[in-house]
C-alpha cells in the first residue's frame, strides 16, 4: 500500500490527521449539546468507475506503462459515541473493491478497522486513534498495516483549528517480507473553518521515519499538504468542491542495488473534486488527480492521471 499508491494511500486516506481532506465536526450552535451522551450511526454505500493512466504497485516499485477502468465498490459503518460532555468516541469497519476491466492482476480490495478515544481537557483535546487495515491484491493476501496515533487537538472561536500527532505504523507485505517495516511518524494540522463551518482552507506538515528488515527500504520523508473545501447551495442541491495539493520528499538511507546508487523520490498529488447532493441520503462525486513522481529508479519515475465518478448512499 503505497504512501501515495493504489493501496498505501487509500488506507492513508483513513488515517486520521494525515491524509486529505480531514472532515471535522463543529458545534456552532448550542443545539449540538442535544446530540451529546447518545450512541449516533452512519451506514455508507459507494458505487462507480475509476480510470487510471499507469498501472503501479509502488509497494514492489512495478509499474505497467498502461491505462485501465475499474469498477469501484465501498461501504463503510460508524459509530459515535460520547457518554459525557468531554469523553468522545467513535469505530468505523470499512471495506472497498476496486475491479479492472483488463488487468486483473490490478485488483485491489481493501479492509479497515479503526477506533479514536478522546477527552477534552478544556486547554486542549487529547486522544488515541487506532487502524487496522487488509489489502487482497488479485484475490491474495498482500499487505497489512497498523498505525497508532496519540494526537492532540484544539478549536479556538469555532474557527481555527489546530491538531497534533505522533504516528506509530507497523507494515507487512506476506510475500516481501524484506520490505516489512515499522514507522515513527509526526504531522501537525491547522484548519480555518468558514461559512458556517460548510468551508475551509487548511494546511498540514509531516515527517514519517521507516525501518524496514532489508536496509535498502529505510527512508525518511518529510511532506506538506493544503486544502480548500468550499459547500454551497445551488440549482435547489446541497454541493461541495475541494481542491488539494501534497508534496512530499523521501530519501532511502542505504544505496539501493538496483540502481547502485543511493535513492531519492519526491512526488506531488493535486486533486479536484465535485460532490452534489441530491437529497439526504444520495449525492454524486466525480474526481480528478494527476500526478508526478519522480525518482532516480526507473520504476519510481512517471506521471499518473485518475478520473472518477461515484455514486454515494448514505443512511
Amino acid at each position: 500500500m503505497k504512501l501515495y499508491s493504489p493501496i498505501y494511500y487509500q488506507i492513508k486516506q483513513a488515517l486520521s490527521v494525515i491524509t486529505l481532506p480531514v472532515l471535522i465536526y463543529v458545534p456552532f450552535s448550542a443545539s449540538a449539546a442535544e446530540h451529546n451522551h447518545q450512541i449516533q450511526t452512519e451506514f455508507s454505500l459507494e458505487t462507480g468507475l475509476e480510470y487510471d493512466s499507469k498501472l503501479t504497485i509502488v509497494e514492489l516499485d512495478q509499474l505497467k506503462d498502461e491505462s485501465d477502468t475499474a469498477v469501484k465498490l465501498a461501504a463503510k459503518a460508524k459509530l459515535n459515541w460520547q457518554p459525557t460532555d468531554k469523553l468522545a468516541g467513535k469505530v468505523s469497519y470499512s471495506y472497498s473493491d476496486k475491479a479492472y476491466q483488463t488487468y486483473d492482476e490490478f485488483d485491489l480490495s481493501i479492509q479497515q478497522l479503526s477506533g479514536e478515544l478522546g477527552y477534552d481537557f478544556s486547554v486542549a483535546k487529547l486522544g488515541a486513534y487506532y487502524v487496522l487495515a487488509d489489502a487482497e491484491l488479485a484475490d491474495k493476501s498482500f499487505l497489512s498495516l497498523e498505525q497508532t496515533s496519540v494526537f492532540a487537538s484544539k478549536l479556538i472561536n469555532n474557527r481555527h483549528y489546530l491538531r497534533a500527532a505522533v504516528n506509530f505504523s507497523e507494515k507487512e507485505l506476506d510475500d516481501f517480507a524484506g520490505r516489512n517495516s515499522d514507522g515513527t511518524g509526526y504531522s501537525l494540522d491547522y484548519f480555518l473553518f468558514l461559512n458556517q463551518a460548510k468551508s475551509y482552507w487548511s494546511a498540514g506538515v509531516w515527517k514519517d521515519e521507516q525501518d524496514a528488515q532489508l536496509n535498502e527500504f529505510d527512508y525518511q520523508e518529510n511532506g506538506l499538504k493544503g486544502a480548500f473545501s468550499h459547500g454551497f447551495s445551488a440549482v435547489g442541491f446541497e454541493q461541495n468542491l475541494q481542491l488539494g495539493i501534497h508534496y512530499l520528499t523521501r530519501d532511502y538511507q542505504y544505496v539501493t542495488p538496483l540502481i547502485g546508487e543511493t535513492r531519492n523520490d519526491s512526488r506531488r498529488i493535486l486533486k479536484a473534486s465535485w460532490k452534489i447532493n441530491f437529497n439526504d441520503y444520495l449525492g454524486l462525486k466525480t474526481q480528478l488527480e494527476q500526478a508526478s513522481y519522480q525518482s532516480n529508479l526507473a520504476s519510481a519515475d512517471y506521471n499518473e492521471q485518475l478520473a472518477s465518478v461515484h455514486l454515494i448512499a448514505t443512511f
